[in-house]
């Protein structure tokens, strides 16, 4: 499924500070991140000033995570 994150508080992991813009992903992978992408015929997601962040952590299989 494709999906466009629009208007998101995006973390690039590198420590930079992070910036207002948009996350196309298409599958699992994530195809373009910038400020106004069009939607065409996806599914839109309006994540209003939410944090975005790419999976940083990646927990075994089978552990239990705790937030």
């Amino acid at each position: 499924m494709d999906i466009l994150l629009k208007n998101g508080k995006i973390y690039d992991g590198t420590g930079a500070d992070a910036f207002l813009g948009d996350i196309l992903v298409r599958g699992d992978r994530i195809e373009k991140i910038g400020e106004g992408l069009i939607s065409g015929s996806i599914r839109v997601l309006r994540v209003y000033g939410r944090s975005l962040t790419q999976r940083l952590v990646r927990y075994p299989q089978g552990s239990p995570a705790v937030f």
